[in-house]
């Protein structure tokens, strides 16, 4: 589990991170529907594409080309509402773009920048 600190997501929450699940690309499977996408350069010059609710808007994953054989999935997405719990984050990246007021969440791998994912 992943609390991503950049501007980047920062921008598309609206907060100071976002809370995710690295998963495998092949593992992901849509119910129904088919999202919508949106493709953009981001800070690493890799193209990040967000994959969102075409009815409401949410995002409900994003897929970069610096590691596309993952998936970012967003943890606010799961409808258990203990899945913040169960979902404790292990790595905070971007650390670079923290806010100066906000700690580092204990017991978290440190990164200022991107961590490409091994698989």
């Amino acid at each position: 589990m992943i609390l991503c600190l950049g501007l980047d997501d920062r921008k598309i929450t609206g907060s100071l991170h976002t809370h995710n699940i690295l998963d495998s690309a092949t593992d992901m499977l849509i119910l129904r529907g088919t999202p919508k996408t949106n493709s953009k350069t981001v800070e690493t010059g890799n193209t990040m594409v967000s994959y969102f609710c075409g009815d409401c808007g949410s995002t409900l994953y994003r897929q970069s080309s610096g590691f596309d054989s993952f998936v970012v999935i967003k943890v606010g997405l799961i409808e258990d509402v203990k899945a913040s719990d169960e979902y404790k984050p292990q790595l905070e990246m971007f650390t670079r773009s923290r806010a100066g007021w906000r700690e580092a969440v204990e017991g978290t791998t440190q990164a200022e920048g991107v961590f490409v994912p091994r698989g």
